[in-house]
C-alpha cells in the first residue's frame, strides 16, 4: 500500500498544483501439488491519482507468471515435455488506453527425452567400446615392446632392466578439443504485445528460436528471430534474422598459450531489404620469460557486409608485446594494420604505438606514450608525457599529464593539446580531498576552421565524522571559440560556468536518515540556479515514510522560485497462507 502526497507551487500562486495518489498492490506466490511441478507468481494493483486542479486518473493492472517442471522428472510421461516451461501474462489499463501481453519460454534437450534415450545410450556404448578396444590394443603393444626390451637386457647381462612401466594404470584417451554435445539444446521465446487507445492501436509479435551445443573447447549456436510491428494505420514492419556463430578456445598451460577463434554470420530481412554480415576474430596469446611476465598477442579480424544497396569489407591484423624488464621498467609495443572498402571508397590504416613506464624512485614514476599512423586521409600522430608523485610526510598523490594529437580530416587537420593535473590525498584522519584540473586547446581545420580553448577546474572535500558524512566541492568551467581572424563566432562565443555544491548525510536515529543536498550554479550570461533538496526517511519494520522538499530558484531568463513537497507512506503486508486444496 502506497500513499503519496505531492504539492508544487511557484512565485505565482496561480501555478499551485496538488496531487494525491493511493495505490494498492496484492501479490500471491506459491505452488500447486509440488513446487517442482507448478509454481506461480500472481500480482494485481489499483491506483487512483487525484489532481487539483485537474482530473482523476484510475489505473489497474494484473500479471501472472507460471513455471512448469522446474526440475527434471525422474520417471513418468512428464519426461517427454520440455523443461522448464515459463508462461507469462500481463494487463494494464488507465483512462482510455490499455496494454496486454502474454508469452511463453521453454527449454528442450533431446538427451532428457526417453524417446531418444535408447539411441543415445547405444551411441555412448559403442563409443566406450571403441575406446576400450583401442586402449587394450595400446596396452598389448606396450607389453610386447617391454618384453622385447627385457629380453635384450637379459642378453646383455644388465640386471637393471627398464620395468618402470609395470603396474601403471592404462593411459586414458584425452578429450578431443572438438568434442561437443552431440544433441543441441533448444530454447524458444514468444511474446505478444497489444496496445489500444482512442487514436492508436499497436500489435507486436516477437519469436526467437535458438539451438546451442557446447563442449570443453568448442561452442556452436544458431538463432532465428522474427519481429512484427503493426500500427494499423501503416503497413506492418517485419524483421527476420538468422544468426550462426561458433567459438573455439584452446589452452596450453605448459606452453602458456591461448587461442580464441570467433566466427559469426547474420542474415537479415528488414521489410524486404536483405543483408548478410560475416565476421571473424582470431586472438593468440603467449606468456614469455622465466616468471611468465612478458606477453605477446597477435590478433586478426575480417568483416564482410553486403545488402541490396551497399557492400563493404575490412581485413586487418595487429600485434602487441608487453615487456617486463623489472619492477621499475615496463614497455608496451603494438602494431595495427587494416584495409577495406566502403561506399566512400578504399580505406586503410597503419599505426604503431609504444608506451613506456619507468619508476624513478619510491616517489616518482614517469609514463611516456607515442603513436604514429597513416590513413587514406593523411598521417596521424599522438604523444603523451606523465609524471606521478607521492609526497610525504603528508599522504598526497599528484599526477601531471600532457597529451598532443594531430589527425587528418576530410578537409585539413585537427590539432589537440591537453594539460591535466590531478591531486588527491588526506588532510586529517577522516578528511580527504581531490582536485582534477585540465586545460585544452583545439585547432580544427576544414571549410570553417576554428580554435577552441578552455579549462575545467574541480575540487572536492570529504569528511566522515561520527554519524555525519559531508561532501563539499566547487567547479569552474570555461570554453571559448574563435575563428581564424580572431573574431568570436556568434553562435558559440565564450561561456563560463561556476558551481558550488554540498551534500550532508546523517543518521538522526537508528531508523531515521536525513540527506541535505544543495547547489549554486552561475554562468557568464547572468543566469544562476539555486537548488536545495532535503530528504528525510524513516523505516520501522514494514512501514517506510519518506518526506522530501525541493526549492529551485532561477534568476534568468524567467525569474522565479519553484517549490515541491512529496510525502510517501508505504506499508507492506506479508503472510504465509495454508494450502487450500
Amino acid at each position: 500500500m502506497d500513499l503519496i502526497y505531492e504539492k508544487r507551487w511557484t512565485s505565482d500562486s496561480e501555478d499551485e498544483r496538488q496531487k494525491f495518489k493511493h495505490a494498492y498492490r496484492l501479490g500471491l506466490n506459491g505452488f500447486i501439488i509440488d513446487k517442482r511441478l507448478i509454481s506461480f507468481d500472481l500480482g494485481g494493483s489499483f491506483s487512483q491519482e487525484i489532481n487539483s486542479p485537474g482530473e482523476t486518473i484510475d489505473s489497474h493492472s494484473f500479471s501472472a507468471n507460471i513455471k512448469l517442471l522446474s526440475e527434471k522428472p525422474r520417471k513418468g510421461f512428464l519426461r517427454h515435455f520440455p523443461q522448464p516451461i515459463n508462461l507469462r501474462y500481463s494487463n494494464f489499463a488507465t483512462l482510455d488506453s490499455s496494454a496486454h501481453s502474454y508469452g511463453v519460454s521453454l527449454i528442450y534437450g533431446p538427451t532428457e527425452n526417453p524417446l531418444f534415450s535408447r539411441k543415445i545410450a547405444q551411441i555412448e556404448r559403442e563409443r566406450r567400446l571403441k575406446k576400450i578396444m583401442k586402449q587394450a590394443a595400446q596396452r598389448k603393444q606396450e607389453s610386447e615392446e617391454e618384453s622385447e626390451e627385457e629380453e635384450e637386457t637379459e642378453e646383455n647381462g644388465n640386471k637393471n632392466g627398464n620395468n618402470g612401466n609395470k603396474g601403471e594404470p592404462p593411459a586414458v584417451e584425452k578429450e578431443k578439443p572438438f568434442d561437443i554435445n552431440r544433441f543441441p539444446t533448444f530454447l524458444l521465446d514468444y511474446d505478444k504485445y497489444t496496445y489500444e487507445s482512442h487514436n492508436n492501436n499497436t500489435n507486436t509479435d516477437r519469436f526467437d528460436l535458438r539451438a546451442q551445443s557446447t563442449g570443453r573447447n568448442l561452442g556452436l549456436r544458431a538463432e532465428y528471430s522474427y519481429y512484427n510491428y503493426d500500427t494499423g494505420a501503416q503497413s506492418a514492419n517485419n524483421f527476420q534474422d538468422i544468426a550462426l556463430s561458433s567459438e573455439f578456445h584452446a589452452y596450453d598451460d605448459k606452453a602458456a598459450t591461448r587461442l580464441d577463434i570467433l566466427n559469426s554470420a547474420l542474415l537479415s530481412d528488414n521489410d524486404d531489404l536483405r543483408s548478410m554480415d560475416f565476421r571473424n576474430r582470431i586472438n593468440w596469446q603467449q606468456k614469455l620469460g622465466k616468471e611468465r611476465r612478458d606477453l605477446i598477442t597477435l590478433r586478426g579480424n575480417g568483416n564482410y557486409f553486403i545488402s541490396d544497396d551497399d557492400e563493404n569489407y575490412e581485413v586487418g591484423g595487429s600485434g602487441s608485446y608487453w615487456k617486463f624488464f623489472s619492477t621499475k621498467l615496463k614497455d608496451d609495443i603494438s602494431i595495427d594494420i587494416s584495409q577495406g572498402h566502403t561506399d566512400k571508397g578504399a580505406i586503410y590504416n597503419i599505426a604503431a604505438a609504444n608506451s613506456l613506464t619507468y619508476v624513478l624512485s619510491k616517489r616518482f614514476t614517469t609514463t611516456n606514450s607515442l603513436s604514429v599512423g597513416q590513413t587514406e586521409l593523411g598521417s596521424n600522430i599522438a604523444a603523451g608525457l606523465g609524471l606521478l608523485a607521492n609526497i610525504r610526510p603528508v599522504p598526497v598523490s599528484m599526477s601531471a599529464h600532457y597529451y598532443f594529437s594531430s589527425f587528418a580530416l576530410d578537409e585539413g587537420r585537427t590539432d589537440y593539446h591537453r594539460l591535466q593535473l590531478i591531486i588527491s590525498g588526506r588532510l586529517a584522519k577522516r578528511v580527504n580531498f581531490s582536485s582534477r584540473n585540465s586545460y585544452h586547446i583545439s585547432d580544427v581545420g576544414g571549410s570553417e576552421p576554428f580554435r577552441e580553448r578552455g579549462y575545467d577546474l574541480r575540487a572536492d572535500l570529504y569528511w566522515n565524522i561520527s554519524k555525519f558524512s559531508i561532501n563539499a566541492g566547487a567547479s569552474d568551467t570555461s570554453t571559448e571559440r574563435t575563428g581564424d581572424s580572431g573574431a568570436d563566432i556568434p553562435d558559440t562565443g565564450a561561456l563560463r560556468t561556476t558551481s558550488l555544491y554540498s551534500n550532508i548525510s546523517v543518521y538522526l536515529s537508528r531508523r531515521m536518515f536525513l540527506t541535505l543536498s544543495s547547489s549554486y550554479t552561475t554562468d557568464s550570461t547572468g543566469k544562476s540556479i539555486t537548488d536545495i533538496n532535503p530528504v528525510l526517511s524513516w523505516h520501522a519494520r514494514q512501514v517506510t515514510l519518506t518526506a522530501e522538499y525541493e526549492m529551485i530558484n532561477t534568476s534568468d531568463p524567467s525569474p522565479g522560485t519553484d517549490h515541491r513537497v512529496i510525502v510517501r507512506l508505504t506499508r507492506t503486508f506479508e503472510r504465509q497462507l495454508r494450502p487450500f486444496w
